[in-house]
């Protein structure tokens, strides 16, 4: 973690179950609550950050098929607030506020801003994925 802040490196924690990710979170929550600044973005698939739980549900494929639908017909206002915030604060407090995935989904899911899109539009900033 120290070469990786020294070089700013971008550093990847890649997991193979939803459990095994909440390790990561905790522990740059915890540089982040001793001072370190500790910039971090969480990546995963579109349906297990979707805040519309019509659509969670369904097949793989259908959901993405559904997802793409409301995004290009204005129908996702989740999708469409993302527009309207500043990426950095929000970033920031998010940062701050979560400490494991699921806070993460539904603190942005709270703040009517979807978390996959989000994401991946903080993917470039965040040296800790």
């Amino acid at each position: 973690m120290a070469y990786a802040e020294e070089s700013g490196v971008k550093v990847l924690f890649l997991v193979r179950t939803k459990n095994e990710a909440q390790a990561p979170i905790r522990e740059l929550r915890k540089l982040r609550d001793k001072g370190v600044d500790v910039d971090f973005v969480v990546i995963r698939n579109r349906p297990d950050m979707c805040c519309l739980t019509s659509t969670r549900k369904l097949p793989y494929e259908e959901f993405l098929e559904e997802c793409k639908f409301l995004r290009s017909s204005g129908e996702c206002p989740y999708y469409l607030n993302i527009r309207m915030i500043n990426l950095n604060d929000l970033m920031l407090h998010i940062m701050d506020e979560v400490g494991n995935v699921k806070e993460y989904v539904s603190t942005l899911c709270k703040l009517n801003v979807c978390p996959y899109e989000i994401s991946r539009m903080y993917l470039d900033r965040a040296r800790w994925v």
